[in-house]
């Protein structure tokens, strides 16, 4: 994912041209997620009982379990997209246009691949919603969230290369999984918790 957002979306950096690309990857990012949580909302609505009380046992029995591979005590499977994007597609977008629609599909979460397993507790979150804002305001959440993180430490950084920029992302990446273990642990127990 790293290695395909920072050329994609911050090339410009290494020519020192100002550019709106990251600023349309970020938005795009949050519309996604939005359309993410919204999406998650309707077909919940339509697929699961109305009483979801029992929903929230399980969810946060996984959100535990997520957590215990966040923090690396055990390893598992899970699934997710190993779709990237096209190098033709730089050549026929606009980098504004090519970063907003990236951005969206990053906010969405599946059409990359998914870099937290706080992802599946999301979704399991916006199903077990009772409001279509609120999940998708959650879903917005998760979009900026997936996008601010890379704009922060690409705009911080004094690397000008996109190939330094990566080597940070990816040092700094072990840090954003323990702290997603951490909420991941503190949200299952107390949904487990307030379930029991």
């Amino acid at each position: 994912m790293v290695g395909t957002i920072v050329p994609v979306v911050y090339r410009n950096r290494e020519l020192g041209v100002s550019s709106w690309a990251p600023l349309g990857h970020f938005l795009g990012a949050v519309v996604g997620g939005m359309v993410l949580g919204a999406g998650t909302w309707v077909v919940s609505e339509v697929a699961l009982p109305r009483d979801r009380s029992g929903g929230l046992l399980v969810l946060g029995a996984v959100a535990a379990l997520l957590a215990l591979h966040e923090l690396r005590i055990l390893s598992f499977p899970m699934p997710t997209s190993t779709w990237q994007v096209p190098a033709s597609w730089r050549s026929w977008r606009s980098d504004t246009l090519m970063a907003t629609a990236f951005g969206f599909g990053l906010g969405m979460g599946v059409l990359t691949r998914v870099s937290s397993y706080a992802f599946y507790a999301l979704v399991g979150g916006l199903a077990l919603s009772s409001d279509v804002l609120v999940a998708s305001a959650a879903g917005a959440l998760y979009g900026a969230s997936r996008a601010a993180w890379v704009a922060f430490l690409v705009r911080h950084q004094h690397a000008t290369a996109a190939s330094d920029l990566i080597a940070v992302l990816l040092a700094r990446s072990g840090p954003v999984h323990y702290l997603n273990g951490l909420v991941l642990m503190a949200v299952g127990g107390l949904l487990f918790g307030g379930s029991v």
